[in-house]
């Protein structure tokens, strides 16, 4: 069995989604082309937060008729942003 890890790695999560994705195409005739998913994680950004640290959205494709290109964006390790302590 798939186990999540510490470090964000989250085998057992997709398995999950895996598994309900493959049980909806066997049981009608739709099939997920797309999952998204919202990951909270982390400490409040600053007292009071509801913004977390480690916060992040993850898409998986699962249809490759979904995608018409790729390219790769690039973005500055920091934006000089600075919360206040």
């Amino acid at each position: 069995m798939p186990k999540n890890t510490e470090i964000g790695a989250h085998f057992l999560d997709r398995e999950v989604i895996d598994f309900y994705c493959r049980i909806v195409e066997l049981r009608s005739t739709y099939a997920y082309q797309t999952v998204r998913g919202c990951y909270p994680e982390g400490e409040p950004v600053f007292a009071g937060s509801r913004i977390l640290e480690r916060t992040h959205v993850q898409i998986a494709v699962r249809d490759k008729s979904c995608v018409s290109r790729l390219h790769m964006v690039e973005f500055p390790r920091s934006l000089g942003v600075r919360l206040a302590e």
